[in-house]
């Protein structure tokens, strides 16, 4: 298989910056674990996540991205 891209932004619910922390920790550990690389960036309470792996494993992450209770209203880009 091949490498694909994924791109989709999000907003923090309630803008609640204390969950940062919690969020580039899961992150981190996820995509060391399924081999994923990318960049996340977070500014003023909206996130700009890149995904980048095997396609099974970059579409399982943003399923999990979208069913994570701190994330709303993601959009794929």
């Amino acid at each position: 298989m091949g490498l694909v891209q994924l791109i989709y932004v999000s907003d923090l619910v309630n803008k609640d910056e204390t969950q940062l922390a919690s969020i580039v920790a899961s992150s981190v550990r996820h995509n060391q674990q399924n081999g994923i690389t990318g960049m996340l960036l977070y500014s003023n309470g909206n996130f700009l996540q890149v995904l980048e792996g095997e396609r099974d494993a970059v579409d399982k992450t943003y399923a999990r991205i979208c069913e994570d209770a701190r994330h709303t209203n993601a959009i794929l880009i």
